[in-house]
């Protein structure tokens, strides 16, 4: 008798046991859901949150964009009609604003030396601006503006080998 009585109470131990393992395993698994579900909570509002942000971005480029494409009509009035300076500083804040016509305008400016001095060099850069936006429409004249800066160099280096330069500089 004691025997059984023995077994018996392993046995409803062992059932507890059990039964207790059960219930911390569906504790543990309604933590570990619990846990998901305020990771994914987390995750959408972070997501919704970022959208707010790129929406919002989205919008100030549009109204740079809408700018500069309303300094870029006013800065084409006055290149035509001669204002060169007006229209030189208006192209300058639409080409900033993320014009591409402006920065190749602005190029041509200072390439020709209209509005402003005659600048190869920052031509090039404006070139290269308004090339990283619209590649098909200034490529040409990136090359073209290279091969002038080389010529200008080419042409100084050699007006400062000249014996006429040489005579100046050895005066004192």
């Amino acid at each position: 008798k004691a025997a059984i009585k023995e077994r018996e109470a392993r046995g409803k131990a062992l059932r507890e046991k059990k039964i207790a393992d059960a219930k911390a395993a569906e504790e543990k698994k309604k933590a570990d859901a619990e846990e998901k579900r305020r990771a994914v909570a987390f995750a959408v509002k972070a997501a919704k949150e970022k959208e707010i942000e790129d929406v919002k971005a989205a919008e100030e480029k549009k109204k740079a964009l809408e700018k500069a494409g309303y300094d870029f009509i006013s800065a084409s009035n006055l290149y035509n009609s001669g204002h060169f300076e007006l229209a030189f500083n208006k192209f300058k804040q639409s080409a900033r604003g993320g014009s591409y016509q402006a920065q190749e305008q602005l190029a041509k400016m200072f390439e020709n030396g209209l509005g402003t001095d005659q600048d190869y060099k920052a031509a090039l850069e404006w070139y290269e601006e308004a090339y990283k936006l619209n590649p098909l429409v200034t490529n040409n004249k990136v090359n073209s503006l290279k091969e002038k800066i080389e010529e200008e160099k080419n042409r100084k280096d050699k007006a400062s080998n000249s014996p006429a330069f040489q005579k100046k500089a050895d005066k004192p």
